[in-house]
């Protein structure tokens, strides 16, 4: 995994999302989601908002492809199953890539399902 440094000029931030915030969020992505079984979870909503704002930030070409890369636990897959408290090497990457339209209007709706679709996958 190649790691990126920022630039000496860059200016990194904390954001904090209120449990209002991130009702108000999922509400939204939920209202402009046209696929009906789409469930937006706490880390999908909090996810998409970081990724669009990271790359919003970035301001990449409309050419580039950005990357979202995030943990998934997959201990309920193991046999014999592990305790729930077993961190270690149950961790496996999602990996999610999409290009220019998450800097758009509905960006977070957009990053939103991608990120759905990926956990989607990993559980089949």
């Amino acid at each position: 995994m190649m790691v990126q440094f920022a630039h000496l000029d860059a200016v990194i931030g904390t954001m904090t999302l209120t449990a209002d915030d991130l009702r108000k969020l999922k509400a939204m992505i939920s209202s402009k989601e046209k696929n009906a079984s789409f469930r937006c979870s706490d880390i999908v909503a909090t996810h998409a908002y970081t990724w669009v704002s990271y790359v919003k930030a970035r301001a990449p070409s409309a050419e580039s492809t950005v990357h979202l890369v995030f943990a998934g636990n997959c201990r309920g897959r193991l046999q014999p199953t592990y305790p729930a408290e077993y961190f270690g090497n149950c961790i496996v990457t999602i990996f999610c890539e999409k290009a220019d339209d998450l800097a758009g209007e509905d960006g977070v709706v957009v990053a939103a399902r991608i990120i759905g679709e990926g956990i989607e996958q990993f559980k089949a």
